[in-house]
């Protein structure tokens, strides 16, 4: 509502001073500060008085200077200065102090690896997303420090920059941005009149009511009310915050002679000090000295460099009789040797493309040390998937493979599953010279390729028939077991056959184990094979012989009942004398006594059975890889057997 007043004081908080916000810290030479579209170089340094060449674009800006140790430019608000530098070789680092009037949200400010971009703010907060080219995270600051790193960091959200009257038609600049009260209208709003506020912020109209808030991007302004018609009172804030930004280096401090200090991997010890210069030494973790000279003292300091770390020495002291030397120390970790810059290992795994689910395909893992240095204690490993079995055919590690030679080590893979599979690759363990080792050595792993194999799912489907003729008590009776395979794959099979006791065995390729028989044996796909057993009865009965076939899981399984008869009584014996003969009426107190035993007799040729071979290796490898599908297998033969027995 408009108020009546005769005396006014106007007042006017103008744009902030440049130096508002800052940057200070030691930039690599050559090296950029970017601050939104403001971009400054900092090409080259001079080895002499440390003055450097500078580049200065953006932002309506086109400028090419030289600023000397101890100089400052000032342009449109913004002002920097270069105060010191550290320098050995093409090694340089600048100490800058950089002012800007303020950072925007949505803007950002980087400066050598950092980058700080202001990421939202509110009255009270201001979130900041800090990376230093490797990582990055989120900061929030309510006008108190917060670091990362080597970097320290102070935002002021918000600030206001204007609070005050504006008088109609007088442009008022706040920051880069000029705001202009143009007028006002009074309307009727629900039965209430509504003062409607006519403004111009950079060029751009808007209109506001009274006593609301107008957000145009860049400036936040609360409208409160007109006094009068001429003069309209504003509070004006920056969206966006004041921001004071310092990088420290590495390190920073005074070391007296003969204090050492570790920075990243290394060692610094201070050996002597003199008026105009320092002798400096730079060890490995050991203390194995890897670098040693003069440091000349000044802010221009010709510093020592080994293997991204840079020392420099802005000044000496003597302090309670003992001589200090202030130490800055800088530290490149992307140029800090590593093994990896010497040593390279190429690791291949060649191995057919495709291959058939259970059998075993061979390849071989080959090395070839492309690396500029030996290597040694070299240790090969297989990371396979689960769908897959490997085995090195050779040592999995070699003493010694020098530079520029090759080795290859057989390797057999047996696939579990069928599809397109992922096999895994080779890990290889080998150990390099290495400055930064304690042991001269240090260890560094390659990899190989990740293989894709097509493997043939193996169809298998088996089958058993049994057939025998009915026999009697003392004659042998023929048991002929056919194993079928009607499947589109060969593979590998268990045959067991449990015989009831009583019986007398004679069998060709099998093994017996307690109560069972049992033979390996390999089938072709669509294709059957017989294995004929000789079995003699002791005793009258009706027996169940029953065959189970187990290969990777896949089982089959089958019975026949024989009836074997009492032999036939004769009134005398035989002439030949070669059968005893029992009379089943005749009183006698002899008991007949039945020796069971194994018997190993030559089978005639149309029995034998034929062995399609692997050898003892892939056998192991083939047998081996069904550790459920056997656990299963041993189950059954166990629940028959029971059931034999109870029997």
């Amino acid at each position: 509502m408009r108020k009546l007043i005769v005396v006014l004081p106007l007042l006017f908080l103008l744009s902030p001073l440049a130096g508002a916000s800052s940057f200070s810290g030691w930039v690599a030479v050559p090296g950029r500060v970017t601050l939104g579209g403001l971009h400054m170089r900092f090409q080259d340094v001079s080895i002499t008085d440390g003055s450097a060449l500078l580049f200065i674009t953006g932002n309506g800006t086109e400028l090419r200077d030289v600023l000397p140790i101890g100089g400052g430019l000032n342009w449109s608000g913004y002002g920097l200065n270069l105060s010191e530098v550290v320098m050995d070789g093409n090694v340089v680092y600048a100490l800058v102090d950089f002012r800007f009037p303020y950072l925007l949200q949505g803007e950002s400010l980087s400066f050598g690896n950092y980058t700080v971009k202001l990421v939202s703010v509110s009255e009270s907060t201001a979130v900041l997303s800090v990376s230093n080219g490797t990582s990055e995270k989120t900061l929030k600051s309510s006008g108190g420090g917060v670091s990362f790193g080597h970097l320290k960091l102070l935002a002021t959200p918000m600030p206001v920059m204007f609070d005050g009257y504006l008088l109609r038609g007088h442009l008022v600049r706040v920051g880069e941005w000029t705001v202009n009260f143009t007028g006002y209208n009074v309307t009727r709003e629900n039965g209430n009149l509504v003062e409607v506020i006519n403004l111009e912020v950079g060029g751009r109209k808007y209109y506001v009511e009274a006593g609301k808030t107008l957000d145009t991007g860049a400036l936040v302004i609360d409208v409160k009310d007109l006094v009068g018609a001429e003069y309209l009172r504003v509070r004006i804030r920056l969206k966006g915050a004041y921001v004071t930004a310092s990088v420290a280096p590495s390190f920073d401090g005074w070391l007296p002679v003969g204090k050492t200090e570790k920075v990243g991997p290394y060692i610094v010890r201070i050996e002597a000090v003199l008026n105009d210069s320092a002798y400096v030494s730079i060890s490995n973790p050991c203390g194995m000295p890897l670098k040693t000279g003069f440091v000349s003292v000044g802010n221009v300091s010709h510093g020592l460099y080994y293997g991204g770390l840079l020392i420099g020495i802005p000044e000496v002291r003597e302090r309670d009789g003992e001589k200090e030397a202030h130490v800055i120390a800088f530290l490149n970790g992307s140029r800090v040797p590593a093994v990896r810059d010497v040593a390279f290992l190429n690791v291949s795994l060649q191995i057919p493309p495709n291959a058939t689910q259970y059998r075993p395909i061979k390849g071989e893992v080959v090395l070839r040390n492309t690396g500029k240095t030996d290597l040694r204690y070299v240790e090969i490993s297989l990371n396979v998937s689960k769908a897959f079995r490997a085995e090195l055919r050779g040592l999995p590690y070699l003493s010694v493979l020098k530079r520029g030679e090759s080795a290859e080590i057989p390797v057999t893979i047996v696939p579990l599953k069928g599809g397109n599979l992922t096999l895994g690759n080779v890990v290889v363990t080998a150990h390099a010279p290495y400055e930064l080792s304690c042991y001269g050595l240090k260890g560094i792993e390659f990899t190989s390729e990740s293989k894709i194999i097509h493997v043939t799912p193996l169809n298998l489907t088996y089958s058993l028939k049994l057939s025998s003729e009915n026999g009697r008590v003392g004659a042998p009776l023929e048991l002929n077991i056919t194993v079928i395979n009607t499947g589109s794959s060969g593979g590998a099979f268990n045959l067991s056959v449990a015989v009831p006791q009583g019986f007398g065995i004679v069998a060709k390729n099998f093994t017996l184990y307690g109560k069972w028989l049992q033979a390996e044996g390999w089938i072709g796909p669509r294709s059957s094979k017989v294995y004929r057993i000789t079995l003699v009865p002791t005793k009258a009965g009706e027996y169940k012989l029953t065959a189970v076939l187990g290969g990777r899981g896949i089982m089959a399984q089958n019975s026949t009942v024989v009836k074997v008869a009492t032999p036939p009584v004769h009134a005398e014996p035989s002439s030949q004398g070669s059968t005893p003969v029992y009379n089943a009426t005749s009183n006698t107190s002899c008991q007949p006594k039945v020796v069971t035993e194994v018997v190993k007799v030559p089978v005639p040729a149309n029995a034998t059975v034929e062995e399609v071979g692997l050898s003892l290796r892939d056998k192991l490898l083939y047998f081996g890889g069904a550790f459920l599908g056997g656990v299963l297998f041993i189950l059954l033969l166990a629940w028959i057997a029971a059931r034999m027995e109870a029997k």
